[in-house]
């Protein structure tokens, strides 16, 4: 053999080992399953870039290793779950936490555009409609020249509350001589 020819099989079998060592280290994909509790979840693997899909899934392919599962449903808390996948057809699920609607509106002319604050976090103007956690919360309406609306509510996950907000008149501010 020539030392030319012995070159050239030398950097083949390089290449082959090369190419055979990118396919070993190619990432393997597994089928699992994945479902919620409510169904109809849009499921995010590893970050919320791209969805991989909506609750139920089926086989639905994904690489073998660690991962994190992120479920986003309407009116539902976000979850998130750390899985290892390394078994077909596994099955993943994860429980879904209802979260509480208030919603707030008008009672009179005046309350329109006032400012609502949710224990003590603005949250915009009246009407306004927005998820809170289940649990006790302090509702707030203010508006320049009236009595700030201020009472607490319990809200259950699942529930809508509506609240209807009446508020006063500020008495004139007059002074003494």
């Amino acid at each position: 053999m020539t030392a030319r020819t012995l070159r050239f099989a030398l950097f083949t079998f390089g290449l082959l080992a090369a190419s055979a060592s990118n396919v070993a280290n190619a990432q393997r994909t597994i089928p699992v399953n994945i479902q919620t509790t409510p169904p109809g979840a849009t499921v995010f693997l590893d970050t919320t870039d791209q969805s991989i899909g909506t609750t139920p899934l089926s086989r639905v392919r994904i690489p073998a290793g660690n991962h994190t599962l992120i479920f986003q449903l309407e009116n539902h808390a976000e979850a998130r779950r750390q899985i290892t996948v390394r078994r077909w057809n596994e099955t993943f699920e994860q429980a879904l936490r209802a979260l509480g609607v208030v919603s707030l509106t008008a009672g009179m002319p005046e309350v329109t555009g006032a400012e609502v604050r949710i224990d003590g976090v603005p949250q915009g103007q009246v009407p306004r409609r927005m998820n809170v956690a289940p649990g006790r919360h302090l509702i707030q309406v203010g508006q320049e020249g009236f009595v700030t609306f201020s009472q607490w509510a319990e809200v259950a996950g699942g529930q809508v509350l509506t609240m209807p907000v009446m508020m006063q008149r500020e008495a004139p501010r007059t002074g003494s001589l």
